[in-house]
């Protein structure tokens, strides 16, 4: 049975999520005026000529919302859209690609194709358009190497985003292995302008990051890379096909065009939407339901028990200076959870797993659920628990401790009928945790 905290904390995230709905943002951050279409930070022109590739989790809205605010005039030349499975349906009027997440597939392979085809269809006095979010990485692929072969990728792939580095260090590593990552988008659209619009998942909100910057360059993504693949011993992990390009990776080679400069191509960069803005929206509901909430940024990219840790300690300290009333802390971010075992779950489910037994039998909630509706290799978004949690388990013959190390969060959570199921959001703000407190 859910407590009326439980509630509480499933509604501020419906809340949150519905204010930051793309279609609800889009059409307030990008405003066109005649033929100049302004965007968070910059305008641009809006010649005959339009191309747009929309890529990662949150393609199909962001598509729709850019369509839109373009109206019919122009219209663009061709329209591509780089998708999950759950996305767009056929019939839409454009192209549809389906791709893999969290790991490229066939599909990934045929979509970094096409979208490099249509940037070198850009002409001089055109404007290439990309809208990306996150998932980006994943569905959006071409070795840089031809040889490197697509199982051995994914494989790598997974290795590497289950190893516990920082998403900056594991994007670092993908655009030295691609030849669409790291900007190389953006110099096969030259000479025609290109304008990237971002929904972002990122920490910071750092454009470069997203979807590995396509359209980014980053020169110091190769030192970064190699620092990473030496701490997380990846030389040994990667299959065939990828070993030798590692390698001369960690020798100080270097493709020749790593450094080339992108002065001739004209490149705006803007973030539509950001993890401050899921942030604001979930403080504001939480205190539309009567508690006094305050926002927290520390816990982001740090191993799951300290942010466990550490989030609870905060939350105790708000509400110790504020006796006699509700109060919630609202944070974001993406702990470390490092896969240990066969289970199924994710990084939410396992940062609620591990706040389990530190708010048993006290009046505490601790919601964490990822924006997009995915969590790991499970079927939910995240998970809930109260103080009332710990003894339902053991009621159920459950142990918090073994489903950690058996990276079985999900299992643990569903049982007891505890997860937060949304289905794909069709957006991805990184991830979103509620904690509540009411007077003992």
């Amino acid at each position: 049975m859910e407590t009326r905290l439980v509630d509480d904390a499933r509604a501020i995230l419906r809340a949150a999520m519905n204010a930051v709905a793309l279609e609800r943002v889009v059409p307030k951050r990008l405003l066109r005026h005649g033929r100049i279409l302004d965007f968070p930070g910059g305008s641009c022109a809006l010649p005959e000529q339009v191309r747009v590739a929309s890529v990662g989790k949150a393609a199909g809205p962001m598509l729709d919302g850019f369509l839109d605010v373009l109206g019919p005039d122009p219209r663009p030349t061709e329209s591509l859209v780089v998708q999950g499975r759950d996305g767009l349906a056929p019939g839409h009027p454009a192209t549809i690609v389906t791709a893999g997440h969290p790991e490229p597939d066939a599909g990934s392979f045929e979509a970094a194709r096409r979208v490099l085809d249509l940037a070198r269809q850009a002409e001089r006095g055109s404007l290439f358009v990309l809208l990306v979010s996150g998932g980006g990485s994943a569905m959006l692929e071409q070795p840089i190497d031809p040889a490197i072969e697509l199982h051995d990728l994914a494989a790598f792939y997974r290795t590497l985003v289950g190893c516990g580095a920082p998403i900056g260090d594991v994007n670092a590593v993908r655009k030295t292995l691609s030849a669409i990552k790291g900007g190389r988008l953006l110099r096969a659209c030259s000479p025609a302008t290109c304008l990237t619009l971002i929904v972002s998942d990122v920490p910071g909100d750092d454009p470069a990051l997203v979807a590995s910057g396509p359209t980014i360059p980053d020169p110091d993504a190769y030192t970064r890379a190699a620092a990473v693949v030496l701490e997380y011993s990846l030389v040994a992990a990667a299959h065939a096909s990828i070993r030798p390009w590692l390698e001369r990776l960690l020798s100080g080679e270097r493709p020749p065009d790593y450094r080339r400069s992108m002065v001739e191509t004209d490149s705006n960069v803007s973030v539509l939407l950001g993890s401050a803005d899921v942030l604001e929206a979930a403080r504001r509901a939480a205190e539309e339901h009567g508690y006094l909430a305050c926002v927290d940024t520390l816990a982001d990219e740090v191993p799951v028990d300290d942010a466990a840790r550490g989030l609870l300690d905060r939350l105790d300290a708000h509400a110790a200076a504020h006796p006699g009333r509700r109060v919630a802390l609202i944070a974001d971010g993406e702990v470390l959870s490092r896969v240990t075992g066969p289970g199924v779950g994710g990084r939410n489910q396992a940062f609620v797993l591990r706040c389990v037994t530190r708010i048993a039998g006290r009046p505490r909630c601790v919601l964490s659920a990822g924006t997009d509706g995915i969590d790991g290799n499970s079927p939910a978004a995240g998970a809930v628990a109260d103080g009332d949690t710990l003894a339902r388990a053991r009621t159920a013959g459950l142990d918090s401790e073994a489903a950690f190390l058996a990276s079985d969060s999900h299992g643990f959570f569903d049982a007891l009928g505890s997860t937060i199921v949304t289905g794909a959001t069709g957006n991805n703000l990184r991830d979103l945790r509620v904690l509540l407190a009411s007077p003992a």
